[in-house]
């Protein structure tokens, strides 16, 4: 689990919470898009000072390795485009070959560090515009221990990160 908090801009509520989801659907979209496996995704505010986003992700880092599956190895142009494309491509690290009926390779991933994605990301990402300029001007990065030590100076944000982590409504016992 990771946190990214950055100050709450100065919004009416209904629009600020329309900015804090729109934004947390972005982020989320962007690390799915990276390969990363997002568990659970949830945003704490106290509409004052503080907007926290919660992303709980299966691995914080990917394998440098991924298995990239192409087109079936039936329809020449489909064949001839992947070939071109891999063939010589310095990030093929095996193939191309014929697994069943597709063309695969084996290729080095872009970015295998969820940290180091946010990082470089987040500043110019197209958030609602409000929650982009506040990224902007900065953010933290958190990781879960570090969030629930702090959490004992905001009390409020105490009972989100237990449902977060819980998962499971409270009536449901």
């Amino acid at each position: 689990m990771m946190a990214i908090e950055i100050a709450c801009p100065s919004l009416p509520s209904d629009v600020l919470w329309g900015e804090i989801n729109h934004s947390l659907s972005r982020i989320s979209a962007l690390l799915k898009e990276k390969g990363f496996r997002l568990l659970d995704a949830s945003a704490w505010s106290d509409e004052k000072e503080r907007v926290i986003f919660l992303l709980e992700l299966q691995e914080g880092k990917l394998p440098e390795a991924e298995f990239h599956l192409g087109p079936t190895a039936i329809f020449p142009g489909d064949e001839e485009r992947f070939l071109e494309k891999h063939l010589k491509n310095p990030r093929t690290i095996a193939g191309p070959f014929i697994s069943g009926d597709r063309w695969c390779v084996v290729r080095r991933r872009g970015d295998t560090d969820a940290r180091e994605v946010l990082e470089e990301s987040l500043p110019g990402m197209k958030l609602s515009p409000d929650i982009a300029m506040e990224m902007r001007r900065g953010f933290s990065l958190v990781s879960a221990g570090e969030l629930i030590k702090r959490s004992w100076e905001m009390p409020e944000l105490m009972p989100k990160i237990f449902m977060f982590l819980r998962k499971r409504p409270l009536w449901l016992e």
